[in-house]
């Protein structure tokens, strides 16, 4: 792996301060058909480490076989950040180097947003190139399988100027401990024929919140 200082440069961009998910590597590959998403994460309470990546590809918006991978420590094998990391990518390798998806293959452009109209979150523009892209997030929540918590499912409406409205996600896909979605930045593909929508799904539990990251792309 490159040393941090040498990734995407835009990473440090993502970084929240109530997110304990610190992402690790974002971008799509040089032919804009696939995106990469890799972050980590150390639990506070038992200091377990976890990494995932999610590798997406771009015009189906799924993720590829074999591509959508996690790694872990536990309470007794207690590992740190960077040999979570570095199992996730030696598993990807070749792969990641069939995709276009090793470091000095990575591009994109970040859009300006989102800027929230009103004072909801489930309504927003982004600004690209002297053109806006409206999206909004229809979100449906209730108690899931392991009550008290709550699972929820989210629908994108996606407008481009001159472009037929796009939809992603649907309301009938539930996914378990998740309170509520937020919508986060978009990415648009090197050759400027695809984008990557992040969304940060909200869980709060016994330990705290925590902020995952969901890739949506088209």
């Amino acid at each position: 792996r490159p040393p941090r200082s040498t990734l995407f440069p835009y990473t440090t961009l993502f970084r929240s301060a109530v997110a304990n998910w610190n992402l690790d590597m974002l971008g799509f590959s040089s032919d804009g058909r696939f995106f990469i998403l890799v972050e980590s994460m150390t639990e506070e309470n038992f200091s377990i480490a976890r990494a995932k990546m999610t590798i997406v590809q771009v015009a189906n918006n799924v993720c590829i076989s074999s591509g959508c991978i996690s790694a872990s420590g536990s309470k007794e094998n207690l590992k740190t950040e960077e040999q979570v990391l570095t199992e996730v990518y030696n598993k990807t390798w070749e792969l990641r180097k069939r995709l276009k998806l090793t470091p000095k293959q990575l591009g994109g452009y970040r859009v300006e947003g989102p800027f929230f109209r009103k004072k909801q979150c489930d309504s927003t523009y982004y600004s690209y190139q002297n053109h806006q892209i409206f999206v909004d997030i229809q979100q449906m929540i209730m108690t899931g399988i392991y009550h008290p918590y709550k699972k929820a499912a989210m629908q994108l409406e996606i407008r481009i100027e001159g472009h037929k409205i796009i939809v992603l996600d649907s309301l009938e896909n539930y996914r378990e401990f998740i309170d509520k979605y937020r919508l986060g930045y978009i990415l648009v593909s090197p050759n400027q024929t695809g984008i990557a929508i992040l969304v940060y799904a909200h869980h709060k539990g016994i330990d705290g919140e925590d902020i995952r990251t969901i890739v949506k792309t088209t």
